[in-house]
């Protein structure tokens, strides 16, 4: 087995992280991590790259912010 490098500051390996990060339909980090390293894809400063996506995902933005809401409302009695 040998996986393939890829540098993170390369424009595809960007697009290969949102790809996959998509693929598992927006679940974290680690999700999208495992699903890149299963098909034998190795990205040099994997961490700091993939968050970054998922920091300028919208979808990611806006399911953080209702669970932000919900959490922020007080049940009434």
């Amino acid at each position: 087995r040998h996986p393939l490098i890829l540098l993170s500051s390369h424009h595809a390996t960007t697009l290969i992280v949102r790809y996959y990060h998509a693929r598992v339909q927006h679940q974290g980090r680690h999700i999208t991590l495992g699903a890149i390293g299963s098909h034998d894809l190795w990205i040099l400063v994997e961490k700091r790259l993939i968050n970054s996506v998922i920091n300028q995902c919208i979808k990611c933005q806006k399911l953080q912010e209702k669970t932000s809401d919900s959490e922020n409302v007080q049940p009434t009695c």
